[in-house]
């Protein structure tokens, strides 16, 4: 079973679950938000539909006769008493349900390997340092180990909390490459930043178990795997066993392959139906520390990606750090026009936007923006601050 809270109050996204629920027309006083409960079995949904049934409770429901969906509309306060009133009768679903409305009314903005390093600000900036002759933006550009360490550690200086080091291409239309010539690419990189800050906090954008283990080995903190766990599920081997924190990203197929027509029903739901299973998975085996990331522009198309980010809140609800990566990507250049060198402005413009929507983590190739980003946000939230140094 999956809980999702949806925000009624945008257009396009009342459209949807009318038509889904066969409703022709809302309520007079429909209000913003919604809990629908997906995935249901004829163990579950009976029981729970006659309890809403019973107790009056304003409920949409489909009508083709095998129901697998239950949708209430309500207030952040309706919500809490009906979590409240099925608390003796399925405990398990409250549990998860009182989750569901914790983290989406309480946005998480901590990350605990962050936020207890000294001069850490929410939220972080993980800067992008790829070591590979083809990624999209700047492939080849920090190839040579050197190059690349005196980047990181110039990324490190203009604020970045983390760095995000890869050694394999993930564009689209890319290939795999094997997983000694990833290590070669990666391991010295990892060497050279420690060595010069041995406080860095490191993360390996990988997907392979062996490159994972050297990685964490060395002393990184964080495997970002753009996979969530569906290319090689071994790789939570190492995540375990050094107790590294893991991002579980959605994709669409494969680098090579995800770009060609994806095609979603509801793609806000597909991706959190499919992070919710996975770090299910992942908590069940033992990894402690999860960050979710929607993947944009990882089998997406243009539309896909923006919906995503005007419905980004709604993936708070799962509870976990929400990391977002759109710096200078294709559905940026492809809606506005622009070639990769020019999306740096349009790149900040959202990342400053899934920053105040709740955003834990923002990967991006231009530290220095995110980090403008974060200030005004924090001279927005508190003006006064400012006034103590003018």
């Amino acid at each position: 079973m999956t809980i999702q809270i949806v925000n009624f109050a945008l257009p396009n996204v009342l459209d949807y679950y009318l038509n889904k629920y066969q409703t022709t027309k809302p309520p007079a006083d429909i209000p913003d938000y919604a809990v629908e409960f997906r995935n249901l079995n004829h163990d579950n949904y009976l029981p729970l539909y006659e309890f809403i049934s019973l107790n009056k409770t304003d409920c949409f429901y489909r009508s083709d006769g095998n129901p697998d969906c239950l949708l209430l509309p309500g207030t952040p306060e309706s919500f809490t008493k009906f979590s409240g009133s099925i608390s003796g009768i399925f405990p398990e679903l409250h549990k998860k349900l009182s989750k569901v409305l914790s983290s989406f009314f309480h946005i998480h903005q901590n990350f605990s390997l962050i936020s207890n390093s000294p001069g850490a600000q929410f939220p972080y900036v993980m800067g992008i340092l790829n070591v590979t002759p083809d990624s999209f933006s700047d492939g080849g550009k920090y190839l040579n180990a050197n190059s690349a360490i005196s980047h990181a550690l110039e990324m490190i200086e203009q604020g970045a909390d983390i760095i995000d080091i890869g050694g394999e291409s993930t564009r689209p239309g890319s290939h795999f490459i094997s997983p000694d010539e990833e290590l070669n690419r990666v391991i010295p990189v990892i060497d050279g930043i420690l060595k010069n800050n041995p406080a860095a906090v490191l993360s390996v954008d990988t997907t392979k178990a062996t490159v994972a283990r050297a990685a964490l080995d060395r002393g990184v903190r964080i495997i970002n795997d753009i996979s969530g766990l569906t290319f090689a599920p071994d790789i939570l081997e190492p995540v375990i066993e050094y107790n590294a924190t893991l991002v579980i990203m959605h994709i669409s197929g494969t680098p090579k392959n995800m770009q060609v027509n994806p095609h979603y029903d509801n793609v806000v739901n597909e991706v959190y139906d499919f992070l919710s299973r996975q770090t299910e998975t992942a908590e069940k085996a033992g990894v402690h520390d999860i960050i979710i990331d929607p993947g944009i522009g990882f089998g997406k198309k243009a539309g896909d990606n923006y919906e995503i980010i005007q419905r980004q809140n709604e993936l708070n609800a799962l509870g976990y750090p929400l990391l977002i990566g759109l710096s200078r990507k294709s559905f940026i250049g492809k809606s506005l026009n622009l070639d990769i060198d020019s999306r740096d402005t349009a790149t900040a413009t959202l990342e400053t936007l899934c920053m105040k929507q709740g955003a834990t983590i923002v990967r991006t190739h231009n530290v220095k923006n995110a980090v403008h980003s974060r200030n005004i946000l924090k001279f927005l939230n508190n003006p006064e601050s400012l006034n103590t140094n003018v």
